[in-house]
C-alpha cells in the first residue's frame, strides 16, 4: 500500500526555510509515514517509533546513507559520515576507541580549559557591553574542544575564517539553493563562495596533518616525542594531552587503532595522529592524505557544528526559564563550590543532566537523519520503493503529542531518574543503531561542562526570542543575541 502524502510534492523553498514546521505539519496531516517529493527526490518521512527503529536498527541492511548524503560530500569528503559498507566499517573501527566513555572522561580538564578561555573573553561584554550573539561563540568553543580532544591541535586562531566558512557550508549542503544548479568552477558568487569555504576548511585540516607528520620519528614513522619543528608549527601544532601535560606527553608513540588501555588508545593519543598510522585493509596500504583529511573534516565539522548549536540552545532554555536556572545554579554551586568540574562532579549533578537531555529533546541539534532504500521494503504496511529517501526526524518525534505530554513545554523533570524514561525512538537526538552518532557522548559531556561553568560566573538574558531553523543542524534563525552579566 502506498503511504499517504500531498500531491505535487512540497515546495523546495519552504523545505529549506521552514523545514521543521513543514515536516511537523505533514506528520499532523498524514500520520507516521508520509510520501512526497522534494524537487527531484522521492521521500518517505517516518516518525512512528517502531518504524524508526526498523530503519535505523533492525533493517539496516536495506538502507544506505542515500542520495542526500551526496551533497554532504562536497564539504565532508568521503569520511565516516558519508561512507557506506566496508569503507564505513574501516573508518568506524579506527575512530571508535577514541570515543569510549572512559577515554572521553579524561578529556574533561581540556574541555574546562576551553570554557575558561571563553569566560575570560566574556569579561568585556559582561562589564557593560551590548548583546552578544552566542551562536558563533559556542561554535568557537566547540571548535576548540574538538580540536584539542580529537585533532590534537587548536583551530581557534583560524576561527575568523572557519566560523563563517562552516556557517556557509551548513545551508549549502541542503538541496534547493538556486546556486547549486551551477557547477563549482563557474565564475559566479555562489560557486566562488563554495570554493572559498572548502579551501578554508581543507587548509585547517592540512595544518593538522602537517603538524602531526612533522612530529613523527624518521626511523619508525611514528609520532616522536614532542611536536617537533616544520610546517605544522603555528596555530595548529599539537596541544597538551588529556592529562594536561605538554605536547610530548600526548605524542609518545601512536599505536595501531584500538591498541592501548582497555582496548582504547594509548595514553595521550589523539585520533588525528592515529589516522596517519591507519591501514586500508582492502589494499594493505596506509591511508592517503586525502582519506585522512576527509576523516578529519568529518569529525571537525560534525563535531563542532552540532555541539555548538546544542550548547547554544541549552543556554537559551535555561535563560528563558528562571525557575530552572535557579535550581540548576544551586546544584552547580553546591557541588563545585566555584571550581571547574571533574568527570566525577558531573555524576553528582543529576539536574544538569536532566536540563541538557530536555534541551536536546526540544531542540535536537540534528533535526533529520536521511537514509536510502536499496531495495523495495515494506514498512508498517507501506511500500518504500527502491531508491526512495527515508527521513527519520528527531525534531518531529520529540514534539509529537502522541509521545510527549505538552511537548512544547521545557520541563527537565521529564528526565528525572525516578520517572519512567522515554520509549526508544521517541527520543533519539543522536540517531540510533550501528550508525548512531559516534560523538554523542563527547557532545553531551561538553555541553554539561560548558553550561555548568558559564552559569557559575554569568547570567544570560536573551535580547529576543529565538526561532529554530533546520539546516544541517538546528540553528537559530537570525542568531541568538544575549546580554551577559556577572553573577
Amino acid at each position: 500500500m502506498r503511504a499517504p502524502g500531498p500531491r505535487g510534492g512540497v515546495p523546495v523553498r519552504r523545505f529549506r526555510e521552514d523545514q521543521a514546521g513543514l515536516l511537523m505539519e505533514l506528520r499532523r496531516t498524514y500520520g507516521g509515514v508520509v510520501r512526497y517529493r522534494v524537487g527531484p527526490y522521492r521521500v518517505h518521512q517516518v516518525t512512528e517509533p517502531d518504524l524508526v527503529r526498523r530503519v535505523l536498527k533492525d533493517n539496516g541492511e536495506n538502507f544506505t546513507r542515500g542520495v542526500f548524503y551526496d551533497r554532504f560530500r562536497l564539504f565532508f569528503g568521503e569520511g565516516l559520515l558519508t561512507a557506506d559498507g566496508e569503507a564505513w566499517r574501516m573508518r568506524r573501527a579506527v575512530a571508535q576507541p577514541f570515543f569510549r566513555h572512559g577515554v572521553l572522561h579524561e578529556s574533561v580538564p581540556l574541555i574546562a580549559e576551553c570554557v575558561e578561555d571563553l569566560r575570560r573573553r566574556w569579561a568585556g561584554p559582561a562589564a557593560g557591553g551590548g548583546p552578544v550573539d552566542i551562536v558563533p561563540e559556542m561554535m568557537r568553543l566547540a571548535m576548540g574542544v574538538v580540536g584539542r580532544v580529537i585533532l590534537g591541535a587548536d583551530p581557534r586562531p583560524r576561527a575568523g575564517d572557519l566560523v563563517p566558512a562552516v556557517a556557509f557550508a551548513a545551508p549549502a549542503m541542503i538541496p534547493g539553493a538556486p546556486g547549486q544548479l551551477l557547477p563549482s568552477w563557474f565564475p559566479a558568487p555562489y560557486p566562488r563562495r563554495v570554493r572559498w569555504s572548502r579551501r578554508v576548511i581543507d587548509a585547517a585540516m592540512d595544518e593538522v596533518i602537517d603538524a602531526h607528520s612533522a612530529s613523527r620519528c624518521p626511523v619508525t614513522g611514528r609520532t616522536a616525542d614532542g611536536p617537533g619543528d616544520g610546517p605544522g608549527d603555528g596555530p595548529s601544532v599539537p596541544v597538551p594531552g588529556r592529562d594536561g601535560g605538554a605536547g610530548a606527553d600526548r605524542a609518545g608513540g601512536v599505536a595501531e587503532a584500538g591498541a592501548g588501555r582497555a582496548g582504547g588508545p594509548e595514553e595521550g593519543q589523539v585520533l588525528a595522529a592515529a589516522l596517519l598510522d591507519a591501514v586500508d585493509p582492502a589494499t594493505g596500504r596506509p591511508w592517503t592524505r586525502e582519506q585522512v583529511r576527509d576523516e578529519l573534516k568529518t569529525h571537525f565539522l560534525a563535531g563542532h557544528e552540532t555541539t555548538g548549536c546544542g550548547l547554544a540552545w541549552a543556554l537559551y532554555a535555561v535563560a528563558t526559564h528562571p525557575r530552572v536556572r535557579r535550581r540548576l545554579v544551586a546544584e552547580i554551586d553546591d557541588v563545585l563550590a566555584g571550581r571547574a568540574p571533574t568527570a566525577d562532579d558531573l555524576a553528582k549533578m543529576p539536574y544538569l543532566r536532566q536540563v541538557v537531555d530536555e534541551s536536546l529533546r526540544l531542540h535536537p541539534p540534528i533535526p533529520l537523519f536521511p537514509r536510502g532504500a536499496v531495495r523495495d521494503v515494506d514498512l508498517g504496511g507501506h511500500l518504500i520503493p527502491k531508491g526512495t529517501s527515508v527521513f527519520m526526524l528527531p525534531y518531529v518525534a520529540h514534539h509529537d503529542p502522541d509521545s510527549w505530554e505538552d511537548p512544547e513545554r521545557f520541563d527537565p523533570d521529564r528526565f528525572d531518574p525516578s520517572r519512567p524514561g522515554p520509549s526508544r525512538y521517541t527520543y533519539f537526538p543522536f540517531g540510533g543503531g550501528v550508525r548512531r552518532c559516534i560523538g554523542s557522548h563527547l557532545a553531551t559531556l561538553e555541553i554539561r561542562v560548558a553550561v555548568a561553568m558559564i552559569l557559575q560566573r554569568y547570567t544570560l538574558t536573551p535580547a529576543r526570542p529565538a526561532e529554530p531553523r533546520a539546516l544541517l543542524s538546528l540553528r537559530p534563525r537570525d542568531g541568538m543575541p544575549m546580554t551577559i552579566r556577572p553573577r
